[in-house]
């Protein structure tokens, strides 16, 4: 663990339970069935490829609301689809390395500060980061 004068870290404080998270995503993203991507568990869902995409990118989410003030929903460019394991796989581990290196620089004080989604003029939500 790891101290800073205000205590443990906020990345222990906050975030101790994420390695058996990552784990858990990263076996599941494992197990995704190359090539079939165009599959999907409704007729109203979004195919996996689709989804498993979206699971492997969320924790860039994390590296978002650690470093910007705030995320404007209209201007993001979503990330192509990928529909293998092994991709998947490797865009989960990049963007999970990129967020422990913010989540490790992060401090109490940035934790304490708001973060904003807004889609254009409208807030969606505001609030502290730790929250």
């Amino acid at each position: 663990m790891t101290s800073t004068p205000l205590g443990p870290s906020p990345a222990d404080q906050l975030f101790a339970d994420f390695e058996p998270e990552y784990a858990a995503t990263r076996r599941v993203l494992a197990g995704y069935p190359d090539g079939k991507g165009a599959w999907k568990p409704h007729e109203k869902s979004r195919a996996i490829n689709e989804l498993a995409t979206h699971v492997a990118n969320i924790i860039a989410s994390g590296t978002v609301i650690l470093e910007q003030d705030e995320l404007d929903v209209t201007k993001r460019v979503p990330l192509p689809t990928v529909d293998s394991a092994a991709e998947l796989l490797e865009r989960f581990d990049s963007g999970l390395a990129t967020f422990k290196s913010a989540l490790a620089s992060t401090t109490h004080e940035r934790l304490d500060a708001p973060w904003t989604m807004r889609r254009g003029d409208q807030v969606l939500v505001s609030a502290p980061r730790r929250v």
